[in-house]
């Protein structure tokens, strides 16, 4: 602990309870903002971006690097960590259709990558609503960001399969006789393959700046549910071989289908977790105020909190008033001039006027109780609440209104 003035703040670092309560915010938060519909879209743009992207990857391997075969060899081992053992549909199509070299003009070219951008715009916007941000850019320039990042994840693809085909010579090579070591090696490298291109994901997609470990959490969420779904849902196929029967020929379409829709889910659900963490102060106030008795609260008041002991300063007429404060617990006497005006006790706020306005305090706080706990909320947080959670920011307001009524 640390004095602050007159109070003691109550900080540490992240800890297990503060983890718990970010999860069970991004399942709420989840449900909330509906994603299950958005990866349904996702899904659909995803399936219908996929055949073009892979198109256009293979083209360019073919007329720059490698051979068709040695192409859509590695295509299929890079999209196999992906599409579980139903990838081999869409890339028959994909070699068929890219060994016709000759009918792939600029305007084929040109279709190809029109028909990929729904997919990156769509991502922007559902990345921009978990964050709670708006894009005020043109449609143009939308567009133009959206074609960039085709190229972008173009040369990625690219560049992952030139690897993949790399890898796959080396360590036959170096590790045939060792089959469990080149089994191991295998299942690493996919799992580094799935990290790296879900932090590029990520560090493209977000739209606000936030740290490398609320990334990092994101991405090894996503990693860890990819890795305990996929073969589940590899082992769900097996032990139901008759599933999607009624589609007929369809049957494996459908199972890509219903994969790629996991997929996104799982993508989603990451982004979620990142989003969360990126505004973890906002969810820990959020549940300390909503959450009274919750079985989390000592891990959150022993960071976000300030505690005060009788007739300790909170802050004096003239000090700058960069924070509002909640009571947790304890009581608060409001003067001026020397004179009490009010007396506020638990669930009440204060220091709003100063915090919304950035002026000087007008009024003197001090705790009139032992063990008195504050919590504080700059400018900066109540902007983000705002964004987040406009209801409990309402409710703050409304409770403003009432004690400046009564003054």
């Amino acid at each position: 602990m640390s004095a602050t003035g007159n109070a003691v703040k109550l900080k540490g670092i992240f800890n297990p309870g503060e983890l718990s309560v970010v999860l069970v915010e991004s399942i709420k938060s989840f449900i909330k903002n509906n994603l299950f519909m958005s990866s349904a879209a996702l899904a659909y743009y995803g399936i219908f971006a996929s055949i073009p992207m892979l198109i256009l990857a293979a083209l360019s391997l073919v007329s720059y690097f490698t051979s068709s075969q040695e192409a859509i060899t590695g295509l299929k081992n890079i999209t196999s960590i992906v599409l579980p053992d139903h990838q081999d549909v869409i890339l028959t199509e994909v070699n068929k259709l890219s060994s016709l070299k000759g009918a792939w003009g600029i305007i084929g070219i040109v279709a190809c990558i029109w028909s990929i951008t729904p997919l990156m715009s769509t991502l922007r916007i559902v990345f921009a609503a978990i964050f709670k941000e708006t894009n005020q850019r043109s449609f143009f320039i939308e567009l133009a960001i959206d074609v960039a990042v085709v190229f972008l994840f173009l040369v990625l693809l690219i560049a992952l399969v030139i690897a993949e085909i790399i890898y796959s010579q080396l360590t036959s090579v170096l590790f045939k006789n060792i089959p469990f070591l080149y089994h191991m090696i295998g299942i690493s490298t996919n799992l580094l393959l799935s990290i790296a291109v879900l932090a590029a994901l990520f560090y493209v997609f977000i739209p606000v700046k936030t740290g490398f470990w609320n990334i990092f959490a994101g991405v090894a969420l996503t990693s860890v549910l990819w890795l305990v779904v996929k073969p589940s849902f590899a082992y769900f196929i097996v032990v139901n071989p008759h599933f999607g029967f009624a589609f007929g020929s369809l049957k494996t379409i459908l199972l890509i289908i219903l994969w790629v829709y996991i997929s996104f889910f799982i993508l989603l659900a990451g982004v979620e977790f990142t989003a969360n963490m990126h505004r973890k102060g906002v969810v820990a106030l959020k549940y300390l105020i909503e959450t009274p008795h919750g079985k989390n609260r000592n891990a959150l008041l022993y960071k976000y909190a300030r505690q005060y002991s009788a007739s300790a300063m909170v802050f004096n007429d003239g000090d700058k008033g960069s924070e509002m404060f909640y009571i947790l617990s304890g009581a608060v006497q409001i003067t001026e001039n020397g004179l009490p005006i009010n007396a506020l006790h638990e669930g009440q706020t204060f220091g709003e006027i100063s915090m919304l306005l950035n002026s000087n305090r007008t009024k003197t706080a001090v705790a009139i109780e032992d063990n008195t706990l504050l919590l504080p909320i700059n400018t900066a947080d109540f902007d983000m609440l705002s964004k987040y959670d406009p209801q409990l920011v309402t409710t703050l307001l409304k409770e403003m209104a009432k004690k400046l009524s009564r003054i």
